[in-house]
């Protein structure tokens, strides 16, 4: 063979090599999860699992059958993926720049973030998984994953357009990532029941306190039309809880989103989030509030909340925190992060008015077709008050109910507490009787399922 020859051949052989190598690293790209940079979820809850998957298979949080984790390596079928899970306040490293949307196959984002996205991504050319952001990073990465890529359906778009209209309230430009205090006093500025996009659960803010930073930020802004709105234990999974801490606690806060609705907590129930040592003065405060055990996905520090998934490092996970709502409306008060908070003889509480400015849930809704709607967009049925209750409880119907309407309270198990036949009158309840927790009032008939959430308290 003539050297010009062979040298043209050793061209191909490395060619053939790349090839296969680069096949190679697609395959491996396939075999763990699968569009993990490119995929749109149909709801909340399901793209902040998506988005969280490696961290929480890392974590030992979530199991994948056939994987195994040995330090930050995950081995599947033959093939190794590395997981980088930091929590970065915004820099450098924080956004991938649209000229490499390409190589990361995220050109379907383009519309949404039009010259840089939040750097939680799958990286082929090393097989790695990595976030290099903070929880408002997490929540809009996986919420301009939910929906679809137009206006009023993503998620994001949708609560950029919301609040830019509003004028009441500030928020970051499209394709920048805006803050969790943003995110806090907005919800309080929506409508509460919407078919589309949207809507403020429950919520508490320092109006005039907000309405005179907010003018800080922005001086163009109108004033603000913040609204306290009780109901806390109306929530549901895949709501965003938001705190707007105050200009002396650096005006920014922490966002999450609920993998469960909230759990009211009781005296016994406390004993596994409060040492002996502070049970007591734990017990004191369901004198004044409300104390609901929240399950959260976020992005924050190392063991950030109680029983937290990130024992090793910090970045995208899961935990518990504690939040504490009126005893009147069940409007949230405030909150208390983790252990590190209840290990003296008196708790430590974050509450309104003195480092917080604003605790707000809110709920992106996605218009459906269908004739039975899904759960979240059916509470205009009925209405229940008051909630939370320790004996009789109030049914109005706000909608004529087929005949032989059935009206069930089941408990958190799905245990049948109550069953009535029930008509066009509005009517009450009895619940003396059942012990004190969260139920689920439903009114199923001929046009389908409606659900209120119940709290007893004794």
């Amino acid at each position: 063979m003539k050297k010009k020859s062979l040298f043209a051949y050793y061209r191909v052989c490395i060619s053939v090599f790349a090839l296969l190598n680069c096949n190679s690293v697609a395959a491996q790209t396939d075999s763990l999860f699968t569009g993990y940079n490119s995929t749109f979820y149909p709801s909340v809850l399901l793209a902040a699992k998506g988005v969280a998957r490696p961290f929480l298979l890392m974590q030992k949080y979530t199991t994948l059958s056939g994987a195994s984790i040995s330090d930050s390596t995950i081995s599947y079928k033959g093939a190794r993926y590395m997981v980088h899970d930091y929590y970065l306040n915004p820099t450098t490293a924080y956004y991938v720049k649209s000229s490499q949307y390409s190589a990361y196959d995220i050109s379907g984002f383009s519309t949404i973030w039009p010259t840089q996205f939040p750097n939680i991504l799958f990286k082929a050319t090393d097989t790695s998984y990595n976030c290099q952001s903070d929880c408002v990073g997490y929540l809009t990465r996986l919420l301009s994953a939910t929906g679809t890529a137009t206006t009023n359906g993503n998620a994001y778009l949708n609560i950029i357009n919301t609040v830019k209209t509003a004028n009441v309230s500030h928020f970051a430009a499209i394709g920048y990532v805006s803050t969790a205090y943003s995110f806090a006093v907005a919800f309080p500025t929506f409508p509460a029941l919407v078919s589309n996009g949207w809507q403020y659960i429950s919520g508490n803010a320092e109006t005039s306190l907000v309405n005179t930073y907010n003018h800080t930020i922005q001086s163009s802004l109108g004033t603000y039309t913040g609204v306290r709105k009780g109901g806390f234990a109306q929530a549901l999974p895949g709501d965003v809880l938001a705190f707007g801490y105050s200009a002396s606690s650096s005006s920014n806060g922490h966002i999450m989103v609920l993998e469960t609705a909230p759990q009211l907590l009781n005296a016994d129930s406390m004993q596994y989030y409060f040492p002996s040592q502070s049970l007591a003065q734990a017990k004191s405060l369901l004198n004044t509030h409300h104390m609901y055990s929240v399950p959260v996905f976020d992005c924050s520090g190392q063991q950030a909340h109680f029983r937290d998934s990130r024992t090793l490092t910090s970045g995208i996970g899961h935990g518990k925190l504690l939040m504490l709502t009126s005893l009147s409306d069940d409007a949230p008060t405030g909150f208390i992060f983790d252990s590190l908070q209840v290990t003296y003889s008196t708790p430590h509480m974050d509450t309104l008015g003195t480092s917080v400015y604003a605790i707000s849930v809110g709920r992106f809704v996605i218009a459906t077709t269908t004739a039975v709607q899904p759960l979240e967009d059916r509470t205009t049925v009925f209405q229940v008050y008051p909630n939370p209750a320790k004996g009789i409880i109030n049914i109005a119907l706000n909608k004529p109910q087929p005949e032989n309407s059935i009206l069930r309270i089941t408990d958190m198990l799905g245990k049948t507490a109550k069953q009535f036949r029930i008509d066009d009158q509005d009517f009450t309840i009895n619940v003396s009787d059942l012990k004190e927790g969260v139920y689920t009032i439903s009114i199923a008939g001929k046009k389908g399922l409606s659900n209120k959430r119940l709290v007893i308290v004794r």
